[in-house]
């Protein structure tokens, strides 16, 4: 899953650079990052499913989640090496928070569901899920920490999921 390495894997190591870059505490900067947590909770608990009742197809909530998520990244990323008030980044923080949540609902949904009790044992299909989303955080977090200037591999990282998104899902309902 591309998705994996892209905006999540790059909030710890973005959260040090910014401690180390913009003079804050790494309280502050943690501070900052709740209005994107705020915005992950009420798009995978709200949002997200209530699409998917509403009888959305995953796969259109993935691709326009994932579009979404690089729409409000690439103003997030611009800004972070800029001097601007954080305040003006808040409306992309958060457009990024809820269509990666958005997104990442029936994607996780979709891999679980996609696995037949006959074919694996019970728990295989999320645990390769999180593995493969594991690998994909530490593989982004080694790029953003060892990388300089802005991470815009992120925006690739999304637009490539959505496209592997968008040709893999199949299924109309889950």
């Amino acid at each position: 899953m591309p998705a994996g390495p892209s905006w999540i894997s790059a909030l710890p190591p973005l959260t040090h650079r910014l401690v180390l870059s913009s003079g804050h505490t790494a309280s502050q900067v943690e501070l900052a990052a709740l209005p994107l947590l705020a915005a992950v909770a009420l798009g995978a608990t709200q949002i997200s499913p209530r699409l998917l009742n509403r009888g959305v197809a995953p796969r259109v909530l993935v691709v326009t989640g994932l579009l979404g998520t690089a729409a409000g990244a690439a103003p997030t990323i611009a800004g972070l090496g800029s001097r601007d008030e954080y305040a003006a980044l808040i409306p992309f923080v958060i457009l990024t928070g809820l269509a990666l949540s958005t997104a990442l609902t029936p994607l996780f949904a979709a891999a679980v569901s996609s696995t037949t009790a006959s074919a694996a044992l019970p728990g295989h299909a999320g645990t390769l899920s999180a593995a493969v989303q594991s690998l994909g955080e530490g593989l982004g977090a080694t790029a953003v920490g060892h990388g300089s200037g802005p991470p815009w591999w992120v925006i690739g990282f999304l637009a490539l999921a959505s496209l592997v998104a968008g040709l893999t899902i199949r299924r109309a309902r889950l």
